[in-house]
This record gives structure tokens, C-alpha cells and sequence, in this order.
């Protein structure tokens, strides 16, 4: 694996999942790759957080427990970040929940199952990418 830059070091990725196998995989990936990890398993802690604080990149489920939804999450990152990369993980089709994606343009998509290390690898390769 090659060595992080010295611009990833500083991002942060927000991990929205309530799978403890693929939360503790994607963290790994991402960390090695040079990026700070946070992690909520429900929409609502992962709202309260965004409030005090800003990450780069939101990687989310799009099933989640909690009040609000993924996309809620999005809108309200986009809102205090309109740059921040939204990357949904899903195991529904991009087609059956694209009427619910309205104004959220996600910077990516995976559908599960997926490889792990290919999220990395495509942050990193996009970090000088504009939204």
C-alpha cells in the first residue's frame, strides 16, 4: 500500500453504519490510507455530532436506525459543508432510492457487497477531485 499524503492526513471521514464487522473494516481501510475515522451506528448521534463539527467525507448506510434518515444526515452536512464528498453504501439498487437522492448529487456509490480497500483507494485518488 502506498504511502498516505500529507492531505489526507487532515480529513476526516464520518462512518454512518450499524454493522460492527464493516465499521471496524472501513476504518481500518480508511486509517490506513491516512484519514481520521468517526463512527455513528444511528442517524440521530450522528446529527448531534455534525452540529459541533465538520467532516470531509460522509460514508453512510442508507437503512439506519434513528429519526432521521441518511439523507437527512447529507442535507444537514451539505448544509454546514456544500463540498463535502457524500458516498452511500447500500444494498438496494442506485434506481430504487434515486427519487429519494433529490439535491444530495452523492460523490459515489456502493452497492454491497464491496471491497473494502476500493473506498480508500478511490477517496485517495479523488482528493484533488471538485464536488
Amino acid at each position: 500500500m502506498e504511502e498516505p499524503t500529507a492531505n489526507l492526513i487532515s480529513k476526516t471521514v464520518l462512518i454512518l453504519e450499524d454493522d460492527f464487522l464493516s465499521v471496524m473494516l472501513l476504518e481500518k481501510s480508511l486509517q490506513e490510507a491516512g484519514y481520521k475515522t468517526i463512527h455513528f451506528a444511528n442517524t440521530d448521534g450522528a446529527l448531534k455530532w455534525i452540529e459541533e463539527n465538520t467532516p470531509d467525507i460522509l460514508l453512510t448506510d442508507w437503512s439506519l436506525a434513528g429519526v432521521a434518515s441518511a439523507a437527512d444526515v447529507a442535507r444537514a452536512l451539505r448544509t454546514k459543508n456544500p463540498g463535502a464528498r457524500v458516498i452511500f453504501i447500500t444494498g438496494y439498487n442506485q434506481e430504487d432510492i434515486a427519487d429519494k437522492l433529490t439535491n444530495l448529487e452523492p460523490f459515489d456509490f456502493f452497492i454491497k457487497p464491496f471491497d473494502f480497500e476500493s473506498i480508500a483507494h478511490m477517496l485517495s485518488l479523488s482528493s484533488t477531485a471538485k464536488n
